[in-house]
């Protein structure tokens, strides 16, 4: 089911019968009109939200990043030549 931006009015039973599609639109920032017993209910995104918006920082690391990376040389070595020898394979 394809919607243009002039098609985003729909009945209740519709918005049912395709409800992840027209909250897609809505995501997408269309605005869309559901019409339900005579009233018109308007389904939007409000401003400025996303989920971006809403994660919460995590302090999960309480080390150097680079500190992890680089604390076992021989480890990364190991990875490296397994990681060459599936290159040979492509």
């Amino acid at each position: 089911m394809v919607y243009t931006s002039h098609m985003n009015d729909v009945k209740a039973t519709k918005f049912r019968k395709h409800l992840f599609e027209i909250l897609d639109l809505a995501i997408h920032g269309e605005q869309v009109g559901i019409s339900y017993k005579g009233s018109m209910v308007m389904l939007s995104v409000p401003p400025g939200e996303s989920k971006l918006a809403r994660a919460v920082r995590r302090n999960a690391l309480i080390a150097d990043p680079e500190s992890i990376v680089s604390s076992d040389a021989g480890l990364m070595a190991e990875f490296e030549h397994g990681w060459a020898e599936s290159d040979k394979t492509l």
